[in-house]
Order: structure tokens, then sequence, then C-alpha cells
């Protein structure tokens, strides 16, 4: 057990690293930089007035406004001692907390001690000592649950490849060391236990390891993730074993936070080498021995037809995980929220209980662009059936082929050269001519025309930008857009289709809210006098001229009451500072930017969006802990979503300055618009990334033809923060 003091220090850790794990003393290296015993007592004792309690839980509070070491070295203070004895540390990730035991409860003290005692394993490392091993679980008759059936509790440990294999019933743990034995042996007698139906296999999170075992023509049978267990219980679909072992009051693996220490910091799988030590192996004998008393609380805790339920569920998340690379299927729940869910689950209940996404339906009007294009050129669009599609600018210079730009190349559309004659074709057929700003209208349609000029005015050469209506390429956010009010900014170069995104936000969003497009350029609601209609109920207010759109935003607001303000591209100070007017009135903002978070923050133009930076001077305490911690850091930015920046002066520090303007960054790029890279919390993505760490996102993805919705996590350094309260209700896997 963890005393107070290790306890302040890895709530400390996961402000600092972000871990997915709960610290440990071999991780912890936060207070390091304090003068003296005194100082870090004096510290601890003041985080301990940070954290709030709450009927004998001290759980973290607000862990950003904890403060730093070097201030308590420059500011004596008074505080009373804690007694270190009387506290323990528990969970991991967002579900870090600390229980406090009374005095004289030693008892139970010492009880939990016992359930924690290091579990004894048998390391097998042949075919034949593999059987005699299953051989001996099978005839446990303890493992037997009420159906009949033999109950064990099944984990691996993965590099490249498949490392060893746990399995452990209620008094046997036994680790097959699988680069030991020949894959086909293996495979043989593995078969015997993992695709046989006699047996009740407990896995927490399965989709890994049915991806890695079908490869060796191992398919899962009779299993029971009890990952999806927990979502059932507690509505979080992404709950560790260890918190969701501790939330039902079971003992967790005490060696994670040093495994996590090896994988993460030190960027070393111990399980690769060999031989194995004895402390790696105990770790691994843990997650099962942990996992199989969980036995007993699932068969209680859910009815035969629930646990049938939830073992449907788990074959379904196989089949998915096989088929699409361990992705997660994920759906919306339409009675909490759209809060995020595993789709397995609510595949197996009646009626439609949850939003599972719809396909993508493109909408290109190209008769428009044909109509006004010479005849030769214009035949290139209509031959090539795929232009409709993936074509994104047409553009015509005198003296050059006309060309088709699509994602990845380009394509000539006829074998002449665009004439000055085709141009002037092309603008007898344009309402209105060019404007100011080097661009014509196309009366009810999403296209886009501009033109290019020389120095005297004359004309030579057009660009016109396909306009899509995409319909569903949005559902992939419900989530935030009818789940929460948060404000989201859409990033990607030119082309991606972030304008694509924000109209069907608009569409979706006009359904239910007063929606007011702000139309810099008329791409999001065409250039007719009605709005195009594929943002439905949404109005829509032109902008004169792009240097006039803050007074167009102001405006809005003054005058038209919105609750939604959708704006297309963003682009210097005096939009920034008319967007963060609109949201400190109250109004939800979605719009678009240029570039990615990591340019975003570097631009000083538009890093207003995300809070802005600031450099201050630091003392030299502080500059000789950012140097530390900057080496601790050095493997992590090896991993996860990263931002190469330059390193401030060493006496020097850069921070946020306010709160972000918007809550949700969303990337898209033009190689795959059925993707979109979420940071689901602005402000600690910036400060992490300031801090020189990797920050938190995750990619989603869309089967364009079924609508199917996946969430992957990226391999990163970072921990991920809960969108679901530990006190949130479970699913109803009994109701109708």
């Amino acid at each position: 057990m963890l005393t107070t003091r290790t306890a302040i220090k890895a709530l400390l850790h996961r402000r600092s690293v972000r871990t997915a794990q709960k610290s440990s003393p071999q991780t912890v290296r936060c207070v390091q930089g304090l003068s003296s015993k005194n100082d870090e007592e004096e510290y601890l004792d003041l985080i301990r007035k940070e954290i709030e309690i709450k009927g004998g839980e001290i759980k973290p509070g607000n862990l950003g406004s904890i403060p730093k070491p070097e201030s308590v070295l420059h500011k004596p203070m008074h505080l009373v001692k804690l007694n270190p004895d009387r506290f323990r540390l528990r969970g991991e990730g967002s579900g870090l907390w600390i229980s406090l035991v009374e005095h004289g409860d030693d008892q139970s003290s010492e009880s939990e001690t016992d359930e924690c005692a290091p579990p004894t394993y048998t390391l097998v490392e042949t075919v034949d000592g593999l059987f005699k091993a299953v051989e001996m679980l099978e005839n446990e008759k303890e493992c037997l649950t009420v159906e009949g059936k033999v109950v064990f509790a099944v984990d691996m440990e993965r590099s490249s490849e498949l490392e060893t294999l746990q399995i452990a019933s209620t008094t046997s743990v036994v680790i097959v060391d699988c680069r030991s034995i020949e894959r086909e042996n293996l495979g043989s007698a593995l078969k015997n236990v993992l695709s046989s139906g006699q047996y009740i296999k407990l896995i927490h999170d399965v989709r890994q390891d049915a991806t890695l075992l079908a490869e060796w023509g191992l398919i899962l049978d009779t299993v029971l993730d009890t990952q999806l267990v927990a979502e059932a219980a507690f509505g979080d679909p992404f709950i560790g074993l260890n918190t969701f072992l501790e939330r039902i009051n079971l003992p967790s693996n005490p060696e994670k936070n040093r495994m996590g220490y090896k994988m993460n910091v030190e960027n070393r799988n111990p399980f690769h080498f060999r031989p194995i030590q004895h402390e790696d192996l105990l770790y691994a004998a843990y997650d099962v021995s942990c996992l199989i008393k969980a036995k007993d609380y699932i068969w209680s805790k859910f009815q035969a037809s629930s646990v049938q339920k939830l073992m449907l569920a788990t074959s379904l998340r196989i089949e998915d995980s096989i088929q699409n690379g361990s992705k997660r299927s994920i759906c919306f729940d339409k009675k909490n929220y759209f809060r995020l869910s595993s789709s397995e689950i609510f595949r197996v209940l009646p009626g439609e209980k949850a939003y599972y996404g719809r396909p993508t339906v493109i909408i290109a009007n190209l008769d428009d662009v044909v109509d006004i294009l010479p005849d030769d050129i214009g035949a290139g669009l209509v031959d090539d059936k795929s232009m409709s599609t993936h074509v994104s600018d047409i553009a015509l210079d005198i003296g050059r082929r006309p060309v088709a730009m699509m994602p990845g190349m380009r394509q000539d559309l006829c074998t002449r050269e665009v004439s000055q004659n085709d141009i002037e074709y092309i603008v007898s057929k344009l309402a209105g001519g060019f404007g100011r700003d080097g661009r014509a209208a196309m009366p009810g349609s999403l296209n886009r025309v501009s033109a290019i000029r020389g120095k005297d005015g004359m004309l030579l050469g057009i660009t016109f930008r396909i306009g899509r209506t995409i319909h569903n390429r949005s559902d992939l956010l419900l989530d935030f857009l009818l789940g929460t009010e948060k404000s989201i900014l859409v990033l990607g170069k030119p082309a991606s289709g972030k304008t694509s995104v924000i109209r069907d936000v608009a569409r979706i969003l006009s359904q239910t809210r007063n929606v007011v497009v702000i139309d810099k350029s008329n791409e999001i609601g065409g250039d007719s006098i009605v709005p195009h209609e594929s943002i439905e109920s949404s109005r829509r207010m032109m902008v004169p001229t792009g240097k006039t759109q803050q007074d167009v935003m102001i405006e809005c607001i003054e005058n038209h009451a919105p609750q939604v303000m959708v704006i297309d591209e963003i682009g210097n100070r005096m939009q920034v500072t008319a967007a963060r007017t609109a949201k400190d009135r109250g109004v939800r903002m979605i719009a678009t930017a240029h570039g990615d978070l990591c340019g975003l923050i570097d631009n000083p133009s538009l890093n207003g969006l995300v809070g802005g930076i600031d450099t201050i001077p630091i003392s030299d305490a502080m500059a000789s802990l950012e140097q530390d911690r900057r080496i601790r850091n050095k493997n992590a930015l090896e991993r996860g979503f990263c931002c190469q920046r330059r390193q401030s002066p060493p006496k020097l520090k850069t921070q946020r300055v306010l709160e972000p303007i918007f809550d949700v960054i969303v990337e898209v790029t033009a190689s795959d618009k059925n993707a979109m890279k979420v940071v689901p919390d602005t402000a600690r993505a910036v400060d992490d990334v300031l801090a020189n760490m990797p920050y938190f996102a995750h990619m989603r993805f869309k089967d364009p033809d079924t609508g199917l919705i996946f969430y992957e996590f990226p391999d990163t350094y970072c921990a991920r923060t809960s969108t679901v309260d530990s006190q949130e209700k479970g699913i109803d896997l009994e109701g109708e």
C-alpha cells in the first residue's frame, strides 16, 4: 500500500506526465527539485489542501490549480501534517482516488493485504507441459459456475507477436511462454481451450487478443469480455482492468505502475526479452489472478439472460475486431446524451436505443460546371465517372492543358491547351462576372469560381472549386454535437473537406437550435439569395469581403440572437477577437481554420483560438525542474501525437494565457475523408504541447457504405480523460 506522500506524488505525476497508469515511487520525480525534507512535507501538505474529502474518500480536486514546488521554496507555510498510515492510493488514469482507513481498522487492512498476496504461477515452456497444465485447470471443481462450465481468466502479453499467454482458475495460474513453443504445436494445444465451448473465458478488452490469435488460425469462442461487463455496470466503455476491479471492491494488480513505467517511460517491453524476469511474470500472473475473482460478482450482479447477452456482444466484438484490425466499434447512447458506447452491447438489445451512424451520401453537382465549360473540356468530366466523387478543383490556365485536381494526383481533361477564347467563353456564362474578391457566383450551386489575373488586370486563368453536399459526415461527432454544448474547431489543409464537415454540422444543429452561418465566400450556403438546401433551417449572413467578416460576426450577435454560429475560415486576429466576444456572450461556436493543432499554437495570429501563448521568465529552481522534466519526457515524445516544437531557452517558459475559445479540436485530411482526429480537451492538449509532451487525441473512422463508426486510441503516453462520471448509470440489459 502507498502512503499519503507517495499517493500525492502520484497525483502530481499524473498531472505532469498524463500517463494512463497510476504512478509508483519508481516513476515519480515531480518534487526532486525541493531543497529540503521540510520543504517537501510542506508542499505535500499544501497539495492535501487542494483535495476535497467526500464521505470517507479523498478524490482528486482541480489538479490544474495545484501550485508548483518552487512556489513552496519561496513561500514559507505552516500547515497541519497528516498521518500517512491512514491513506491508500487506488485506481488508475481518470479513476485515481485515495481511500481513508479509520483508526482501529487493522483487521480490514490485514485482510486486504492477504487478498493481494503474490500469486503462485507455473511457467510452461513445452507442449507437454501445456497439456498437463490445462488438464490440471480443467479438474478444479472450484471453477464451476451455475451453468456447469469451467471459467478461466485469460490474458496475453504482446510485442510485435504473441509473447506469453496467461490462464488462471480460482487457485492456479499458468503462464505459457509462446516463443519457446513452435507455432503449430502451440496453436493446436491452445485450440483445445480458447476455441472450445466447454469453457468460459474471461478476458478484459478482447479486441487485440482476438485479432492476434486469428492470425494463428485461432478464433476465440465462449468468451465474456469484462470490459463490456464494466460498461454495462458503470456506463464507461473504456474502463481499465484495475479500475473495474476496484469499483467492484476487488484487489487490483499492484505491479501495474512498475510495468507501465518500463513500457511507457523506458520504452521497453520486458516480455520481448528472454529469459523473462520473475517480477515481469508476476505482473502477468497478477492480471489473471485478479480478474478471475470478478467471476462471482458477474454472476451475482447480472441475470443469466444478461450474461448471455454480454457473451453474444463479446462474440460480435471478436468478429468486428478481426475484420477491422482491432478498432473499437462505437455508437451513441440516445438515452444518455449520445454518450459514446460500445456498439456490440446495443446490437444485442431490442429496439433502437443507440445511434450507429448512417451511410455517407455525396451529392456533387458537376452539371453546373460542365454547362459553362467548352464542350471538349467538359466531356473529360462526363466521361470519367470517378470525377464526381474525387475531383476537388479544375484549373484552366492560358497556354496549358485543363487539369482536374484530385487527392494525390492530377488528370488532363483534354489534349489541347486553354486559349484566351476559352476564358472569355466561360466568363460570358457567369452571372455578373467576377467581383472585387476575384470570385464569381454560380446561383443554386455550391461550386466556386475564382480568377487569376496579371499585373494589368488581364484574366489569365480560372479555378473551379467543386462543392459537395456530404450528408452524415459529421455523424462521427454526435456525442459532442447533440450531447454537449461544446464549441468545435475543424482544422485541415485546403481541400481537406473542412467546409463539408461544418455544413453538415449546421444541418444537424439547425433541427433544434437557431443556427446562423457566417458565409465569407458563400461556400457553405451557396451564392443564391435563398441558402442552399444542404444547410436546411440554418440562417445565413453573407460577408461582403474577407476584411469585414469580424464586423458581420458582431452584427450577428447583436441583431439575430444566434444559439450557434457557424463560421467558415477564421484567418486573422480581428476575427479571433470577434469569436472570443461571441463565446463570452454564450454563443456556441463551430468554425474552420487552416493547418493543424501544432501549427495553430505556433501561429501568432490564430493561437488565440486555443487560449493564446506567452513566454515568461522563470527562476533557477524552476529552470532546473524544467530541464529534468525534458529529460524524463525524451522517450515519451517518441510515442503518440506530438508536436516537434523549438525548445524555449533555459530561463524562459511558454504557457497558455486564457481558456480556449474552442473546447474540441477536429482535424481532417484530404487523403481520408472518412476519418477524423479528435482532440476532446483543447486546454489540456495545448498545455501538453507547450510542455513538450504528447497530447491526447484519438481517431474516429466511418465505413461510408454501412455507416459503422470505429474508435481507435493511439499508442500514446498520455492518460485518457474519461467522459463518463464514476457515478454514471450503466446499461439496462433487461429493459424493453
